[in-house]
């Protein structure tokens, strides 16, 4: 079986800057109180965007809860160095 590269000429695709992420989670982290805390969606592979990378990055950047989906993504994004508690 061929894979013919034309069929993917009109893909859409994502960058996630990681400077970008980080501004939008200081934002989010003065917004909510002492109280409160966030948890990272990262299910579906960060929703396209690379649940590895995304949840080890939040992880060194002070989120310490994350959702994902079923155990086998627990485990991959364990597998990245991602600290905290993963429901």
């Amino acid at each position: 079986m061929s894979c013919n590269t034309n069929s993917f000429k009109n893909r859409s695709y994502s960058i996630v800057n990681l400077g970008t992420l980080k501004r939008n989670l200081e934002k989010y982290q003065s917004l909510i109180t002492f109280q409160s805390v966030i948890m990272a969606v990262v299910k579906a592979d960060a929703y396209g965007h690379g649940d590895q990378i995304v949840a080890k990055f939040l992880s060194d950047n002070g989120i310490h809860h994350f959702a994902v989906s079923n155990i086998d993504e627990a485990i991959h994004i364990r597998k990245a160095g991602t600290k905290g508690q993963v429901l």
